[in-house]
């Protein structure tokens, strides 16, 4: 009975969803499906707020949308390959956006990068890009343990997993948080969500990061999550889950997306869509997703299956 109410406002969600996909304004005369849908299921992930997938699984598995900003487009690297932090730290940085935790910026001021399906979702073929931990609110992983996901340098002894610690509540989480001024996102606990800790604890872990997040109010709204997922090998794009290629609503992100979009095609013969996304410019705003016939950089009927 626990997530009993929780899933009832979770499957409202997803059907208020529904009722406003027409606002991903996608192409439907489209004849490639890719074109109308994309834009339709990031926006009704994005207001599914359940705490728990099929098979008693995490929230992110089906819900919610994942975001890898990237800075720009570049001749040397494909955007889809982890970086050399991410190999050396085994872990890469996500955003996860959803409409009870949302954000209106990108981490570093990045305007545009690429979005993975969520597990339960992802197309057969592809890889299983693996959780290892979450943080409410963007945490300086680059200089903590344990792939960024355990203690930061500057607070050893109080910045380990919040499962250490005995959190179990998301004012236990905000009561940690605050008990410093200074530098609190050094000192910031996450919450494993990989083998470390069982299935149940995961989901658990996963929905109390988030119940956490909106404690922080403008806070949190003003600076992004922290989702650090498994590092996945480099070259192996046609087997790499990636839903979409985004940039930001007046933004100049469109010209880096359009070049992620045609780098994928030819190294893969593939077609992924361009998305814009426009961030919440209030707490009482959402967020949005648009298809764009004329972002497009690659024809989809060349496309291969």
């Amino acid at each position: 009975m626990r997530y009993y109410k929780n899933n009832i406002l979770g499957a409202l969600g997803a059907v208020f969803a529904l009722m406003t996909a027409q606002h991903a304004l996608a192409d439907t005369t489209s004849t490639t499906a890719e074109k109308p849908r994309t834009a339709n299921e990031l926006t009704q992930r994005y207001y599914n707020t359940t705490s728990t997938c099929d098979s008693d699984a995490p929230a992110y598995m089906c819900s919610g949308v994942m975001l890898r900003v990237l800075g720009g487009y570049s001749d040397k690297y494909h955007a889809w390959d982890p970086s050399p932090f991410s190999v050396t730290s085994g872990a890469t940085s996500f955003s996860y956006l959803r409409q009870d935790s949302k954000f209106g910026k990108l981490a570093f001021g990045y305007n545009s990068g690429l979005i993975l399906y969520p597990q339960q979702q992802a197309p057969q073929g592809t890889i299983k890009v693996t959780a290892k931990c979450y943080f409410p609110i963007d945490s300086d992983t680059a200089l903590r343990s344990d792939s960024g996901c355990a203690e930061h340098s500057a607070y050893p002894d109080s910045s380990a997993s919040c499962d250490q610690y005995g959190i179990t509540t998301a004012d236990a989480w905000y009561s940690h948080y605050t008990s410093v001024t200074d530098s609190r996102r050094r000192h910031e606990c996450g919450f494993y969500l990989d083998e470390r800790v069982a299935n149940a604890q995961a989901r658990d872990n996963f929905y109390l990061a988030l119940q956490s997040q909106q404690k922080l109010g403008s806070e949190g709204f003003s600076t992004q999550n922290e989702f650090r997922l498994t590092t996945w090998a480099a070259n192996i794009p046609g087997q790499l889950p990636i839903q979409a290629f985004f940039y930001l609503a007046n933004s100049e992100g469109l010209n880096n997306a359009q070049m992620y979009q045609k780098d994928y095609f030819n190294s893969t013969g593939k077609f992924v869509p361009v998305v814009q996304l426009t961030l919440p410019a209030s707490m009482d705003q959402n967020a949005k997703f648009r298809f764009i016939p004329a972002d497009q950089a690659v024809d989809s009927d060349a496309a291969t299956s």
